[in-house]
């Protein structure tokens, strides 16, 4: 595993209700080069906030959907619901890419965790 030497873009909605009836309606725009933008809910991006790499999501709520993008041209972002799965004061959740020259080909959570709640996501 390596860091992706590419431009990404990260946005999350920690207010997020999985039990609301009425959802709410996401909007991405995208741009030629792939760049999105988020609208909709409590959707908005969070890119400033990302340093070496890393972004600390301070007190996280139990899930929040969360969106990476590596702006790819003709291609939009999209966003999915992640589970806090936390039983330390600190969790990593990485986002592995399997091409990052070819996003296509799909991406992965893994949470690093240790002892007996290693688990792959």
């Amino acid at each position: 595993m390596a860091p992706i030497n590419r431009k990404f873009q990260v946005a999350i909605d920690t207010t997020y209700n999985q039990d609301d009836p009425t959802p709410p309606s996401y909007v991405f725009g995208v741009g030629a080069d792939g760049t999105s933008t988020y609208s909709g809910g409590g959707l908005h991006e969070i890119t400033s906030q990302v340093h070496n790499g890393a972004l600390r999501i301070d007190n996280p709520p139990a899930y929040f959907n969360l969106s990476v993008n590596i702006p790819t041209p003709n291609r939009g972002a999209g966003i999915g619901l992640v589970y806090r799965q936390c039983f330390a004061p600190v969790t990593n959740l990485y986002y592995v890419v399997k091409d990052p020259e070819d996003v296509g080909k799909g991406a992965d959570f893994l949470f690093a965790k240790s002892g007996k709640y290693a688990a792959v996501q």
